[in-house]
């Protein structure tokens, strides 16, 4: 018995490797083939249109959080080792600029671009759409993929620069109203301990997710098979795996920095 669940364990893992590889693999050609299409400046301008100004609220909307749980973090973790004031700016403007915005925006485009951008692709595979534009000799690549990701990666620092200035501004007048925390203190204090760097990693960071946001519903959409049904599995798998990517490399971009 205990040879069997030991068996099944060995099967699954073996199984959840090769299939982690092939996606890896898939999308790194992936990747390679969008760079190389040739670029279509009018559909990668109506991309950023529909992918990134139209999601602009969206970011906004969340970075406001962002900036209250920041606010709330330093209060409730770092005051109570007698900070003064002055440091609220400090530690808000690192968390924002450094890990909590870029993650928390790049799973937001997650649920937001990269669901889109699949659904669209997939039901085309679905419905044959991309056979025709193979039939046409129009290549999929340069038409499809090539402006949605490169759109995504253009549109990067446009959310970065929203996303930061809506988290500070609300962790400013959080801070104000909630904790006495004047405007003038709070934007010393960032002012201060102000790096370039910080915001050279965040801008990258976020670049990076959202290019994998694009390139993961790009890749699910392309390979979306079995109809309705396939089109929703299709936005699942590639709403969860560029989540996972996001974190990770987080990770990695993070050690690379720092």
């Amino acid at each position: 018995m205990l040879l069997k669940i030991l068996d099944d364990i060995a099967v699954k893992f073996g199984e959840g490797s090769r299939e982690s590889i092939e996606y890896l693999g898939g999308l790194s050609y992936m990747g390679i083939q969008v760079l190389k299409a040739k670029w279509r400046y009018h559909l990668i301008v109506e991309q950023m249109i529909i992918l990134g100004v139209h999601s602009l609220a969206f970011v906004s909307l969340s970075s406001i959080f962002i900036g209250f749980i920041s606010t709330i973090t330093y209060t409730s973790v770092v005051a109570k080792l007698y900070v003064t004031p002055g440091f609220m700016g400090m530690m808000v403007g690192k968390i924002v600029l450094m890990e909590l915005g870029p993650v928390i925006v790049g799973l937001v485009l997650a649920g937001r671009i990269g669901a889109k951008i699949t659904s669209e692709i997939a039901a085309m595979r679905v419905t044959e759409q991309i056979d025709a534009y193979i039939c046409l000799s129009m290549e999929p690549f340069s038409y499809l993929f090539t402006p949605r990701v490169v759109a995504c990666a253009l549109m990067g620092p446009v959310f970065f620069v929203f996303s930061c200035l809506t988290a500070l501004l609300s962790a400013q007048v959080f801070s104000l109203f909630a904790y006495g925390v004047s405007a003038v203190t709070f934007y010393s204090g960032m002012r201060h301990f102000f790096e370039l760097k910080i915001v050279f990693m965040g801008l990258t960071k976020v670049i990076v997710f959202a290019s994998l946001n694009s390139l993961a519903g790009c890749y699910y959409g392309y390979y979306a098979t079995g109809g309705a049904v396939g089109v929703g599995r299709a936005t699942r798998n590639s709403v969860v795996s560029s989540s996972v990517l996001i974190i990770a490399a987080n990770m990695l971009l993070t050690k690379l920095f720092i």
